[in-house]
């Protein structure tokens, strides 16, 4: 067992320039993480709000009582979906990606404009 610490104590005096090197840069590396963290500003955990709004177009569209009559119609001049707030013609591409389950029927421009719907940009015609 003494033959082990004479060993250990003959290496360390030895390299001890290396020793003393790796020693420093990792004290030097803690230093600077330690300096760091305490030198960044004050990461406080702030709640952010979330409010969630309708816009008036929205709220024509899903009123049920504005769309239940609109929703026993099966044909018509303009063609729009419940999900959507572009009305079409419905010979248009879009009207025809929009399943027979959520079209809603208009009679004129005006009717569809009035529930709050606007024309597809991508329907020529409108």
């Amino acid at each position: 067992m003494f033959s082990k610490i004479v060993e250990v104590k003959n290496f360390v005096k030895k390299n001890e320039s290396d020793i003393t090197l790796f020693l420093g840069v990792i004290l030097i590396s803690l230093i600077s993480f330690a300096a760091g963290r305490l030198s960044a500003p004050g990461q406080e955990k702030q709640l952010t709000e979330v409010e969630y709004l309708k816009s008036s177009a929205f709220e024509n569209i899903t009123n049920s009582e504005n769309i239940q009559g609109l929703e026993e119609r099966t044909e018509g001049m303009y063609v729009a979906s419940k999900n959507s707030s572009k009305y079409h013609l419905p010979d248009c591409p879009g009207a025809d990606r929009i399943s027979s389950y959520n079209k809603i029927w208009f009679i004129s421009k005006e009717e569809a404009e009035g529930m709050g719907y606007e024309p597809a940009s991508n329907c020529p015609g409108l």
